[in-house]
């Protein structure tokens, strides 16, 4: 017996229902880092005859930039925080350390409450941390914080790359640091830089 992809039989259904009534027009939306467009393209082609009919969208979305960051994160941090002196420095803080992926500002945000909003800088350095297995040095104070928090799993699943994947992050990494450029691509691995949380589609 020849076995078929279970997408295949999904939107076979899908399309006899959209054939079927005038009343409902569709289409087929499919998201994740794992997914190939060819495998897909393999799955529907028996069922949708148009030629070319997917579309690459590459958008992940990122706080690059600081005001963007800071109007989020006034939607979670009381004006008595934001308004503050004080929070000017740990606004700069939280865009170095947390630039990018929405996901970590959030996280962020999420042990911030679980600590009541106390000790921030020390609860961003034990974030970072809990991450990364990086100490910041950019502050270094005695607070201690609530050990009952809930931290997020680990971001970056570095026990999953390869000798030559690791070479490769050590080699964009120093290039950056130093030069604050990027020349080198992540190669023919791209997909699996982003699964494991080392990139994302820009």
């Amino acid at each position: 017996m020849l076995k078929r992809p279970l997408l295949r039989q999904i939107a076979r259904c899908l399309d006899d229902l959209f054939n079927d009534t005038s009343q409902i027009t569709g289409c087929f939306i499919f998201t994740g880092t794992g997914l190939s467009r060819d495998i897909i393209s393999e799955a529907l082609s028996s069922v949708i005859s148009k030629p070319g009919f997917t579309v690459d969208v590459n958008e992940t979305g990122a706080f690059d930039d600081a005001t963007v960051q800071l109007e989020y994160l006034k939607e979670f941090f009381p004006p008595s925080i934001w308004k503050d002196r004080e929070f000017e420095q740990l606004r700069r803080r939280i865009f170095h350390w947390l630039r990018g992926r929405h996901r970590f500002t959030a996280e962020y945000i999420s042990v911030a409450l679980q600590n009541g909003y106390q000790h921030l800088d020390k609860v961003l350095n034990e974030y970072v941390g809990q991450m990364t297995n990086i100490r910041p040095a950019d502050y270094d104070g005695p607070e201690t914080i609530s050990k009952k928090i809930v931290w997020p799993v680990r971001g970056f699943a570095f026990e999953e790359l390869d000798a030559e994947m690791r070479e490769r992050i050590k080699m964009i990494s120093h290039e950056y640091l130093f030069s604050s450029k990027l020349s080198t691509d992540l190669g023919e691995n791209e997909r699996r830089y982003v699964e494991y949380g080392l990139a994302r589609f820009t």
